[in-house]
């Protein structure tokens, strides 16, 4: 649940981000586990704090307007976007099946965000590697790759929902 938790606290920077500066790029998140999430976030949102209770008189927080669902059938189309896709390591799952796609376009990024287990395509690529293997497939690295410390553990104040 610390994982979600900051999951959503990225999405709701970046959702005030995007407002503030009226961007078009289109956000996405995986289905699964973060949909699931962020659905009883929306539900409960009376179990967050002070200020997100307060900014719901406004609207809720977790109703993004920039934020959607990521469809697998976006892998192939080319424009501009922003992927949340787990699991951060690169080691299966919907955010290798995108990075395999998009790797060897230099026009791409992916920002790692955390600690890499070795041996995961994700260590791999921060340590520099440009040719790793997916799914029995070669796969060149042409795209950026940059590192962002954003841990997903928490002390006892950060178990509470902000």
């Amino acid at each position: 649940m610390f994982a979600l938790g900051r999951a959503q606290e990225l999405c709701i920077l970046l959702e005030t981000f995007w407002e503030r500066l009226n961007l078009k790029v289109p956000i996405y998140f995986t289905q699964g586990l973060a949909e699931k999430a962020n659905h009883y976030y929306k539900l409960f949102i009376s179990w967050t704090n002070q200020k997100i209770k307060k900014t719901f008189v406004q609207r809720n927080m977790f109703e993004f307007k920039h934020i959607k669902p990521f469809d697998r059938s976006y892998i192939g189309n080319p424009g501009a976007m922003v992927v949340f896709a787990t699991p951060g390591m690169l080691h299966a799952g919907q955010a290798l099946q995108i990075f395999k796609h998009w790797a060897p376009n230099e026009k791409n990024m992916v920002i790692m965000p955390g600690y890499c287990v070795k041996g995961t395509v994700g260590h791999k690529i921060l340590n520099g590697i440009r040719k790793v293997d997916i799914d029995g497939v070669s796969v060149e690295v042409k795209m950026a790759v940059e590192y962002m410390s954003f841990s997903a553990h928490a002390d006892a104040k950060g178990m509470y929902l902000w």
